[in-house]
């Protein structure tokens, strides 16, 4: 189930490479375990004059929003966050500190497939 937005700087070329998308893939099915099918990757591309950091503008950050399922341990999320960080470091050429990983972990009864909850669905 794990869904992820990525708001990341706009690529070079017309689009992100596909193996941005694989890398990515990769992390939730090799970290989580997860069922390949059921993750949702969607890349929003911003540019660097729309983003500020530390005062300079135009400026490179990559926010991945990773949504999850409620119960994973804390160590299973660092772990998430850093092959994350790494994918995103690997194919976008961007340093460590202008990349940031956040986790929301969401109640089976908060978050909707199609027209029926996680819970609904035995999630």
């Amino acid at each position: 189930m794990p869904i992820m937005q990525a708001h990341l700087p706009e690529p070079a070329g017309p689009e992100y490479p596909e193996a941005l998308f694989s890398a990515y893939s990769d992390c939730f099915v090799q970290v989580l375990e997860a069922n390949p099918a059921r993750v949702r990757i969607q890349i929003v591309p911003v540019q660097a004059t729309h983003t500020y950091v530390g005062g300079n503008r135009p400026a490179r950050l990559s926010i991945l929003s990773v949504f999850l399922l409620e119960g994973r341990t804390h160590a299973v999320k660092a772990k998430l966050i850093e092959s994350l960080a790494k994918a995103t470091m690997a194919h976008l050429c961007v340093t460590e500190d202008e990349v940031r990983v956040i986790i929301r972990d969401v109640a089976r009864e908060d978050i909707g497939f199609g027209v029926q909850t996680a819970a609904m669905l035995g999630l």
